[in-house]
């Protein structure tokens, strides 16, 4: 429940659920709407997550952190969060 609260897990969770209409839609056409709609709701939230984590929080983030044990967990974790989602979308 902790992370109901940040705009990068929504974009993370709705760019998975537009992947999931976006297959839906290959099997059977009447969903092509969903997912159009799904696409573009996910690619606005991912085009302000990205640059507002890579510009403004990792840099005043990732300093602080180690290269080992949980601090480099979270790094991955992040970067992972912050960037798959925009990749996804563009691919």
């Amino acid at each position: 429940m902790d992370m109901f609260y940040y705009e990068s897990e929504w974009g993370f969770i709705i760019t998975m659920v537009h992947l999931g209409f976006s297959m839906w839609a290959c099997m059977d056409k009447r969903f092509n709407k969903l997912a159009i709609v799904s696409a573009e709701i996910a690619l606005g939230f991912d085009l302000v997550i990205e640059p507002l984590f890579w510009y403004a929080i990792a840099p005043n983030t990732f300093p602080d952190m180690g290269w080992s044990g949980i601090d480099l967990y979270w790094r991955f974790e992040m970067s992972l969060v912050h960037s798959i989602p925009l990749i996804s979308m563009i691919i």
